[in-house]
């Protein structure tokens, strides 16, 4: 079903299950993979939850940000207390060792640097490998822009999602896997 193939392999396939059981939908199982990868890399001969197989999973990658690390803790100290009910023995990695990273500072634009932006996306000419680009890159990042979507949110839209004669777009499964509806401006609307 899963593929595991670590000394974990059954158990998190039961951990796993058990989450689904209890109503968490768990349709990205990239934790699930990751760890059992790493475990059987770096551990292959243990079958018992460790504070060394638990710091090294909480150790932060090379390509990762400190909040993405700290996104992972929540998965191993949950596998380790699902070990622990099961009657095993487990470590239980302690709340708090995640770094704080620097607070996020966005940056307001200019009417300078927004116009710079809007006339470089204007002036994109079509190519043969992307006949459209010059009508859907200046929509797309103007509606990134103006109505506050993610990338993949705008990237994920169908034409269902879309209602040009109420300006209305829906969002299904945004943030936190929670439908949205957002309204465009007359503007953008227009574009």
């Amino acid at each position: 079903m899963n593929n595991f193939v670590s000394a974990f392999a059954d158990r998190l396939v039961g951990f796993l299950e058990q989450k689904r059981a209890l109503g968490f939908s768990f349709s990205n199982t990239t934790d699930f993979k990751f760890f059992d990868r790493m475990c059987a890399e770096q551990y292959p001969d243990e079958s018992t939850l460790t504070s060394e197989i638990c710091y090294a999973w909480a150790t932060r990658r090379n390509n990762e940000s400190v909040k993405t690390t700290a996104r992972r803790m929540p998965f191993i100290r949950e596998f380790a207390r699902y070990l622990l009910r099961n009657g095993e023995q487990a470590y239980v990695l302690p709340i708090g060792i995640e770094k704080k990273g620097q607070k996020y500072i966005p940056h307001i634009y200019s009417h300078t640097e927004l116009s710079v932006m809007w006339q470089a996306f204007d002036s994109i000419k079509p190519t043969k490998v992307y006949p459209v680009a010059h009508l859907v890159l200046p929509a797309l990042v103007r509606l990134l822009y103006c109505c506050g979507m993610r990338p993949s949110e705008a990237l994920n839209l169908r034409m269902d999602d879309v209602d040009l004669c109420s300006g209305k777009i829906f969002i299904a499964e945004a943030k936190g896997n929670r439908d949205r509806i957002v309204m465009l401006a007359d503007d953008v609307l227009e574009l």
